[in-house]
This record gives C-alpha cells, sequence and structure tokens, in this order.
C-alpha cells in the first residue's frame, strides 16, 4: 500500500512539475471606480501577458489566480465568483451558478486552489459578491470589459479594470500513465 501511494504522489509531482503556465492581463490604469469585476477570455493575453498558452484537445485550461488591482487592497472581497456568463447581482452576492469560487489570500490575489477548468476561447466572467474601488481605465484589454452593476445584473462596461489571470495547461491523461509507469519502474528497480 504504501508503495501504491508513493508511486501516485510522484506521479502527481512529475505532472505538476510538467504543466505550463501562462498569464494573461491588463496593465495597472491610472483612474479608478467603484466595479464589481473583470471579464476576460484565455486566448487573449493583454499587455500583462506571459508565456505560452496552450488548451488542452478539449479546449479548457486551468485558472489558477486572478488579481483585480484594488486601491486598497484591505477593501479586497474575501471571495470572487468564476461565471460562463454574467450573472444577476443575487448570484453575484452568493455565488449562485457560477462555475467556481476563489479565495482571497490578500493583496487582491484569488486562489483556485488545484485549478479552475474554464474554456480557453470562450469569455468568462470574474464577479466580485459586491463592488470595490478598483483601478480601471478605457478599454487596454481586448478580450473582456470592467463589469458593474446596472438593473439588477451585472454588465460589462467600456473600460478595463487592472487584472492578471494565472493559468496551466491541462495535462492529458496520457501524461499522467506515462509518469504512472515511470514511477513503477523506479520502485521496481529499487527492489532489486
Amino acid at each position: 500500500m504504501k508503495k501504491l501511494i508513493a508511486l501516485l504522489a510522484m506521479s502527481f509531482i512529475c505532472v505538476s512539475l510538467y504543466a505550463e503556465s501562462f498569464t494573461i492581463g491588463n496593465t495597472q490604469p491610472g483612474t479608478f471606480f467603484f466595479i464589481q469585476g473583470q471579464s476576460f477570455t484565455p486566448n487573449v493575453q493583454g499587455n500583462e501577458g506571459t508565456g505560452i498558452a496552450t488548451p488542452n484537445p478539449d479546449g479548457n485550461i486551468l485558472l489558477t489566480s486572478f488579481s483585480l488591482d484594488f486601491v486598497n487592497a484591505a477593501t479586497a472581497p474575501g471571495e470572487i465568483h468564476i461565471f460562463a456568463s454574467a450573472p444577476t447581482l443575487a448570484q453575484a452576492a452568493s455565488g449562485t451558478g457560477s462555475i467556481g469560487t476563489g479565495t482571497h489570500v490578500g493583496g487582491g490575489v484569488y486562489d483556485f486552489g488545484p485549478g479552475l477548468l474554464i474554456p480557453f476561447f470562450a469569455k468568462s466572467f470574474a464577479v466580485l459578491p459586491n463592488s470595490a474601488e478598483i483601478f480601471d481605465a478605457p478599454n487596454a484589454y481586448a478580450g473582456g470589459a470592467d463589469l458593474f452593476p446596472i438593473g439588477g445584473f451585472v454588465n460589462e462596461g467600456g473600460f478595463d479594470a487592472g487584472f492578471n489571470a494565472t493559468f496551466q495547461t491541462v495535462p492529458e491523461p496520457s501524461t499522467y500513465l506515462m509518469f504512472l509507469i515511470l514511477g513503477a519502474c523506479v520502485i521496481t528497480r529499487r527492489k532489486r
């Protein structure tokens, strides 16, 4: 049993080392407004993007963290929700209908643990439970827009918040299998 656990741990460590990371984002603007988040499209890197963006064959990618440039990071809500479409204000407040929730870890950064699977070529919406004072300016990021409450819904505006999102490629099952076999070979050789 110990060997099996060691084998699995080693295969997941190897896979996590293999996963490529990349970022998208928008440079912090010089003005700020009360907004509720930012929509984004992972295949549009923006002026703060780094790395090579590569989805899996199904067209998905793992979101690992998302940050917003709050005027005062101490005012950042404790969580941020990711939606596939613009939510109502009630959904934004509760997270109902979201595809995942990130936890604030400080400095305006929200962590998504091992990663949230999202579409690579489709727009997603990073929505706070309520409005906050965030650096925001006219359209610098082509993959989305700032979000603000109006008429019971969270709507896209004409500006963009300062933000960064970090993604990892989704390891393929064949990659898991390859590292599992490699780990088994290593353990078997140690026995001899």
